[in-house]
């Protein structure tokens, strides 16, 4: 990898040219490196681990808004919006949750604590 100061005369630069050179910068410093096709790995665990968040995101909308609403209030904090905690709770709960979603709060708020999520 090249090291470079002053890209194409400018102070900076980033993106791809021509699918033959990648100019980036990490922690203030400019490179430039061969262009490499991005790879779209298609193992199993990561075909289970997008099956698994369309699952979540499609929970989410499956809420009525009175359940979106219990996680709103749930989640008041500023760290992370209702959504975001609901995604993470499903994911970390085995199997299918999509029958116990609806029961949060009232049925889980023991299981789920936003303070210490």
């Amino acid at each position: 990898m090249v090291k470079i100061q002053g890209p194409l005369a400018s102070g900076s630069a980033s993106g791809s040219l021509a699918n033959q050179l990648t100019f980036s910068s990490t922690h203030g410093v400019s490179y430039v490196k061969t262009y490499a096709k991005p790879k779209q790995p298609r193992t199993t665990a990561q075909q289970a681990g997008r099956t698994r968040m369309r699952a979540a995101v499609a929970a989410w909308k499956a809420l009525s808004p009175a359940a979106q609403e219990s996680w709103i209030l749930a989640t008041n904090d500023k760290q992370r919006s209702a959504y975001n905690a609901f995604l993470s709770w499903f994911l970390l709960q085995p199997e299918t949750p999509a029958t116990k979603a609806a029961a949060f709060p009232r049925g889980l708020s023991s299981a789920f604590s936003v303070a210490g999520f």
